[in-house]
């Protein structure tokens, strides 16, 4: 059992699960509560793209995949936004994975990169202030973390001599944040949300240098239990003990639903 946990399918079959059974249990709670609780659950479809330079052993390698080329170069993904919430409260769980190819730059080198991380976002927040009441903004806090199980495989081969070396780098870390949600609502089923944090604070060796996110998507409400939303993510980390900094980008599509 140990073993499974440790693959990405192992990983990607518990979050699944997980899913389903928080997804079960609080559309059962949603039904036979009505003291305010509100739940919402989709998928993201994130396309991303992949911007980084590395310091592995002493080489040095710059690699960059424009999420144009995704399709050719991504190799499996899932994401899920979950957020529980009452009043000006509330909870939020996204997990993430995501494995992509990429060919990288190097002194004297080529270089071939993959790159797989599971990223699982966890936090709550907290409205901090609210204008208008039919087509109202908000202003919310966010405080969280993010569970980072990151690798890294470098394959070089030496343009003039061939001589190939592989090179791995992989992280377990945990990313504290903190940031700010603002949204809007333009008409009744029209409405727009921008978020951002900073964390990392390079506070352990088990934590990021530095780590941000900086986001926005417009939402249409289609009824009152699904959304259709489109958007932009972009998501960065830097981690000292590697020299390896990373940036993730690209559009967001998905949909969600409402109890």
């Amino acid at each position: 059992m140990e073993e499974k946990m440790k693959s990405p399918r192992g990983k990607l079959i518990f979050v699944v699960l997980a899913t389903v059974i928080f997804l079960c249990s609080s559309q059962s709670f949603a039904e036979t509560n009505d003291d305010g609780w509100k739940f919402t659950i989709g998928p993201n479809f994130w396309l991303a793209g992949i911007d980084g330079d590395a310091t592995i052993k002493g080489r040095d390698v710059d690699f960059d995949v424009d999420f144009s080329d995704i399709i050719d170069n991504a190799d499996g993904g899932l994401m899920m936004r979950m957020e529980l919430q009452k009043g000006k409260f509330g909870f939020f769980l996204q997990p993430n994975y995501l494995k992509l190819s990429a060919d990288g730059k190097a002194e004297r080198v080529k270089a071939d990169i993959d790159v797989e991380f599971w990223m699982v976002e966890f936090g709550g927040f907290y409205e901090l202030n609210k204008w208008g009441d039919n087509m109202p903004t908000t202003l919310e806090a966010l405080v969280g973390a993010r569970y980072w199980d990151l690798s890294t495989d470098v394959k070089l081969k030496a343009k003039v001599s061939g001589v190939k070396r592989k090179l791995d780098s992989d992280h377990d870390l945990i990313d504290p944040f903190i940031g700010l949600r603002l949204g809007t609502n333009f008409t009744e089923v029209l409405a727009l949300s921008l978020w951002g944090n900073i964390g990392g604070f390079d506070i352990s060796s088990d934590t990021p240098q530095f780590s941000w996110e900086a986001a926005g998507k417009l939402d249409y409400r289609i009824s009152k239990r699904f959304t259709i939303f489109a958007g932009y993510r972009a998501v960065g980390i830097d981690i000292d003990k590697d020299d390896l900094g990373l940036t993730f980008y690209g559009p967001l599509v998905g949909f969600a639903t409402h109890w």
